[in-house]
């Protein structure tokens, strides 16, 4: 799967057999409410972009269009 924002590989594991890495990680409820309601609940946030988004939330919304 991709990454809603950067487009890359989310590295989902929501397929396997083990719970996926995402699970275990609270993705910021203002990030979430950027997506489309078409995105929301299909599409998994990378990790990447959820680090990136707490550490620089400007620079974040920035970089894709989003401010």
């Amino acid at each position: 799967m991709m990454c809603p924002f950067c487009l890359s590989d989310n590295a989902c594991g929501v397929a396997n057999i083990e719970p996926c890495w995402c699970f275990n990680i609270i993705i910021p409820k203002e990030m979430l409410a950027l997506l489309s309601s078409e995105q929301k609940d299909k599409m998994c946030v990378c990790r990447q972009c959820i680090d990136w988004y707490e550490r620089d939330k400007s620079g974040f919304l920035k970089k894709f269009h989003l401010s």
